[in-house]
Formats: C-alpha cells, structure tokens, sequence
C-alpha cells in the first residue's frame, strides 16, 4: 500500500507540474494572440523578407536573360561562321576533285617509284 501511495504522490506531482507548465504556454499564447488582434505585433518581416527574395530572384532572371541573350548570339556568330566554313571546305574539295580527276591512281606514289 506504501509503495502505491508513494507512486501516486510522485504522479501527482508530475502531472501537477506538467499541467503548470502547459497553463503558463496557454497564458502565454493568449497573450500573444491578444496583441496579434490589437496590432502591437506584426508578422511583417516574413513578408519584408519574402518581398526582398523576389526582388533578389527577379534580378537573378533579368541576368539569365541578358546572359542567354548574349549565348544565343554567339551561336548564331559562330554557326554562320562555321557554315562558311563548311562551303568553304566543299568548294575546296570540288576543286580538287577537278584538278585530280585524271591522276586517281596516286600521283605522290607514282614520284617515289619513278626516283
């Protein structure tokens, strides 16, 4: 019976103290709900900082954009060039097709045979 009586008062007091605890957060929560209500307190630096990563992400778009721009006409630059290049090398090959077309057999080889 000690042993009960024992347990029970060491429960009581913990639920004692657990349940003080929880009315002084419940007080405290109130109160702050009250001055939420009567405006002492704003929750304006959630928005001020979320204002402020737009306006950081905004700017962050506006340089990807300038940046692709600038990327975009690169490539464009260098396909015209590379295009030109490429004719280039085929009018070239035309060329020499015309210029060997009777010496198909090796001209360079038939040199080294004849020294």
């Amino acid at each position: 019976y000690e042993t009960f009586v024992c347990w029970a008062k060491s429960m009581i007091s913990q639920k004692t103290a657990s349940n003080a605890g929880a009315q002084s957060r419940i007080d405290m929560l109130t109160q702050y709900v009250a001055d939420l209500d009567a405006g002492r307190i704003e929750l304006t630096t959630e928005r001020v900082d979320l204002e402020k990563q737009i306006e950081g992400l905004k700017g962050d778009i506006e340089v990807a954009d300038l940046t692709r721009q600038k990327e975009h006409a690169d490539f464009v630059d260098a396909k015209e060039e590379m295009d030109k290049a490429i004719a280039a090398l085929q009018e070239a090959l035309e060329v020499l097709g015309t210029a060997t077309e009777d010496h198909k057999t090796g001209v360079l080889l038939n040199m080294g045979l004849g020294e």
